[in-house]
């Protein structure tokens, strides 16, 4: 009742301001961000999630538009026509349409394919989609994947490809009559025509994953380098977690980024191959297909980046996190200008900024987060050092802080973000109230 009553008196406040709007708290996706995908002019994102969800964002002002929900699997594929007016998901066997020009209204839910629904591609005129899964049980010659061309318009399925080969990791349409699909060991080229593979293309198996590049010249490796190598001081150590660039003609290794991690988890390229991204455990590492150098390392408090993608100008890239939240860079400055969703999908405590502009919001693990009233989006984020409690901003609005349940006491430079001080209490009971 409180926290209702709380939340009336902030609406009532905000109507109190001309110009500023219904308070609604983005929440994002409950678990991590499996998928993600651009629309063609960049004015739509588009993140499927573990939480069973997919969810669309207004790319410039970071604001979310719609959830579709419902699934009863996590989401494996996503993807926004060429026109910017349908998008279409797969989990597990489950393909779904939504009209965008109709607020998101579903225009096609069906089991189409036996397991995961692994990638979807559109051809570049949007007449013909793709998706592709595995099959139960292989055919007579060993074919275990199963290739579907969809007629987008109607959604009548044309053809229905048969073939021995890996789970895909993309595909891509080189015509309307040429698709090709990336495997976890080999590319193949496929006729849709014919409704045959033509041609098949080796990667060493020993490679964990790899990406190709759009422009078909470059094959990036997500690998482990096991070489033991010394330091400055002599500490020895393996060379870690690299990303090994081919030419796809010839195969030859021109050049290795290394990641200095254990492990990398996610690759991506620009859709104009002028970038590759690279997820680890602290961060994206960006760099150029031009100089086969780093340009670019973007750092912030996260767990693991489960996504990647960029726009389709090259000037942001986007990664979609385990810690539920979506995050957008800069590449030339290097500025993170902006973060979509919330870890706070079950609120325990609020607290308002003196100057109404601002809201914290806390959760039951202890994550604290601040949202701008007026964009609605996410302006800061606190670590969680501590156990969750009550947050409350100083008179001023300069200070932010926290108590929590184990007599500890936390204080933020509301301006900043930074920890100003910790205290720890002796008291025998614990803090609620600060």
């Amino acid at each position: 009742m409180k926290i209702f009553l709380f939340f009336a008196a902030v609406f009532l406040r905000q109507l109190s301001f001309a110009q500023a709007p219904e308070l609604v708290i983005p929440k994002g996706h409950a678990g991590d961000v499996s998928v993600l995908a651009i629309s063609p002019n960049n004015k739509l994102l588009a993140s499927g999630g573990r939480d069973q969800t997919v969810i669309l964002w207004d790319y410039a002002s970071g604001k979310e538009l719609k959830t579709f929900d419902g699934y009863t699997n996590w989401i494996k594929s996503i993807a926004i026509s060429p026109g910017n007016k349908k998008i279409v998901t797969g989990s597990f066997e489950e393909l779904r349409v939504n009209d965008l020009t109709q607020n998101g209204k579903e225009i096609f839910k069906q089991k189409v394919h036996e397991y995961d629904i692994n990638a979807i591609a559109f051809s570049s005129d949007g007449t013909l989609m793709a998706t592709t899964s595995n099959l139960k049980k292989e055919g007579l010659n060993g074919q275990n994947t199963e290739l579907i061309i969809w007629n987008f318009a109607s959604m009548v399925k044309i053809k229905r490809i048969l073939f021995k080969g890996d789970p895909a990791s993309e595909m891509r349409f080189e015509n309307n009559n040429e698709l090709l699909f990336v495997g976890s060991k080999q590319i193949y080229s496929i006729n849709i025509n014919s409704a045959s593979v033509i041609k098949t293309q080796e990667i060493n198996t020993d490679y964990r994953s790899y990406s190709l590049s759009p422009d078909g010249k470059w094959i990036a490796v997500n690998d482990y380098d096991n070489t033991e190598v010394s330091d400055a001081y002599g500490m020895s150590g393996k060379v870690g977690a690299v990303v090994r660039i081919f030419d796809r003609e010839t195969l030859k290794k021109v050049a290795i980024f290394n990641a200095k991690k254990e492990q990398i988890r996610t690759i991506k390229f620009s859709s104009d191959s002028k970038y590759l991204a690279a997820g680890v455990s602290d961060g994206i590492y960006v760099y150029s297909m031009e100089s086969l150098k780093q340009v670019a390392q973007f750092v912030d408090k996260m767990e693991w980046p489960m996504s990647l993608t960029f726009t389709n100008d090259s000037k942001n890239v986007i990664a979609g996190d385990k810690d539920k939240i979506i995050r957008v860079w800069d590449i030339d400055d290097g500025k993170l200008m902006k973060k979509l969703g919330s870890v706070a999908n079950s609120i325990q405590h609020v607290a308002l900024r003196p100057s109404g502009q601002s809201l914290a919001v806390t959760n039951g693990s202890g994550g604290i987060q601040v949202f701008d009233l007026k964009l609605g989006i996410i302006t800061n984020q606190y670590a969680n050092a501590v156990q969750p409690g009550h947050i409350q901003y100083s008179p001023d609005g300069e200070l932010l802080i926290r108590s929590s349940y184990n007599d500890n006491i936390q204080v933020w430079n509301a301006n900043t973000g930074e920890l100003s001080g910790e205290f720890e209490g002796s008291i025998s009971t614990s803090i609620f109230a600060v």
